[in-house]
């Protein structure tokens, strides 16, 4: 889980409230993210544009991610 924080910088995961989860393919190139609306059209797009790989969408509580983000990226990154 964190070796793949560092594909979603902080100030974005935050904006778009998502979180990535983890590395599906184990190479960096597809990734499965948490975001609290994955049927928002506008979020999904931000991500793809922003993270160069596959990207697979996971329901998440928004104040679980909220507080996931705040807790998981290390201070230094925000």
């Amino acid at each position: 889980f964190p070796e793949v924080l560092n594909l979603i910088p902080f100030k974005l995961a935050r904006e778009l409230q998502a979180i990535p989860l983890a590395d599906l393919d184990g190479k960096g190139t597809r990734i499965e993210v948490a975001i609290a609306n994955p049927l928002d059209a506008t979020k999904g797009t931000r991500l793809r544009q922003a993270i160069p790989c596959e990207i697979v969408l996971a329901v998440g509580e928004r104040s679980d991610i909220v507080s996931a983000v705040d807790e998981m990226y290390p201070l230094k990154d925000r």
